[in-house]
């Protein structure tokens, strides 16, 4: 996941500033020097595109949009990733978000002639189930979060009528009406993720590594993203119960989806990657300025530790008692590119330094047609 600026969009470009110097570090370790060759780019759309679907990016051209139908938003159980708050938690909304996540699935029927939207039709009046319809005269169609979000206004908080038990359970009108404001508002901060049409949903087996841009979207938009690709992974690896391929996830920013308080959908499947995703083949890289801010259940059952320059408050934590006494005082002086690695294989935590990286790591690094950014190779 790429989480801010676009500096993980240039993977698979060599860097201009590549050294033999730095080449023969990499050449210390047996490996050959190159930018990543397999990576496929994805982005979310602009708002307010329009019918052709723009990547919401300004440094590269060839990238991929993607975005959710509202059947797959519905069949992949989604809604939940809307309400992502710690403080959602503390109620009973996340309880609304379940009812109201099992009754669309049963409701929601497909629309002929328009792939991904759907019409919301009680069980009950007999309609096939999978079969696509023709909407009645009238009858509302979901062909995006704004869309479906009236229509859930109608079961659940309509000023005309009381809420449809079967939908929200027996809450008080104020955790209906908190679960709709809030509904409203991930209208306006995602919406465009969800929308109608043909699959953009994203293809992780097109490259070995797969990029995807979230830095321009809300926060609340980031988590959804994050949330619903992490579903979907730890979900495939369960159903087929096969280690191999190994999957693994790179996410900056940990303290933001696993935080040391509050509880919410991405924390408790970060735990559950963090505690069985190694058995799975789920493997997880998080990465944060200061680990005392994650949640404790990710970091016990993290195999692999690394520090880089530590603020002296910070290194004198419970979190980073794993390092020497005299490694915590030397953690303070670090230069960039040092750090301090704790692994199973070794018993006392060692100083290395990371090699100079041949491959781009922002747009100004890119070599220009002509360069050559591997000279004396």
């Amino acid at each position: 996941f790429n989480v801010k600026g676009e500096d993980l969009l240039w993977l698979d470009k060599p860097n201009r500033d590549f050294t033999p110097e730095a080449a023969a570090q990499w050449a210390t370790l047996g490996v050959a020097p190159c930018p990543f060759p397999s990576v496929s780019l994805w982005a979310p759309p602009r708002p307010r595109s329009g019918d052709i679907l723009i990547a919401d990016i300004a440094g590269r051209q060839d990238v991929a949009v993607f975005a959710w139908t509202p059947r797959e938003f519905i069949d992949e159980g989604l809604l939940r990733f809307l309400f992502t708050d710690a403080s959602d938690a503390r109620n009973q909304i996340a309880f609304i978000a379940e009812r109201v996540e099992s009754q669309l699935r049963r409701f929601a029927v497909d629309v002929a002639g328009m792939p991904g939207a759907i019409v919301l039709r009680d069980p009950s009046e007999g309609h096939e189930r999978g079969a696509a319809i023709r909407p009645d005269k009238g009858e509302r169609v979901i062909s995006d979060l704004a869309s479906l979000a009236t229509a859930l206004e109608e079961y659940i908080d309509s000023p005309d009528a009381e809420p449809d038990l079967k939908w929200t359970g027996r809450v008080q009108p104020g955790t209906v009406s908190a679960f709709m404001r809030r509904l409203h508002a991930a209208v306006i901060r995602l919406g465009h993720l969800v929308q109608s049409g043909e699959s953009r949903r994203i293809d992780r087996s097109a490259a070995q590594v797969t990029v995807v841009g979230i830095q321009s979207l809300h926060d609340l938009g980031q988590r959804f993203v994050v949330g619903a690709l992490l579903s979907e992974v730890f979900g495939e690896k369960e159903g087929s119960g096969q280690r191999f391929p190994l999957s693994v996830v790179v996410l900056d920013e940990l303290n933001k989806y696993a935080p040391r308080e509050g509880q919410s959908p991405i924390k408790d499947m970060l735990i559950d990657i963090a505690q069985r995703g190694r058995s799975l083949g789920v493997l997880l890289v998080g990465a944060q300025q200061t680990a005392s801010r994650v949640a404790a259940e990710v970091l016990e059952n993290a195999a692999l530790r690394v520090a880089g320059r530590l603020d002296a408050a910070e290194a004198e934590r419970s979190e980073y008692g794993w390092m020497l006494p005299s490694t915590r005082a030397r953690a303070r002086l670090l230069k960039p590119g040092t750090m301090v690695i704790s692994q199973p294989s070794i018993p006392v935590p060692l100083v290395v330094d990371f090699p100079f990286p041949p491959w781009a790591t922002r747009k100004e690094e890119v070599a220009e047609d002509g360069d050559n950014a591997f000279r004396g190779l």
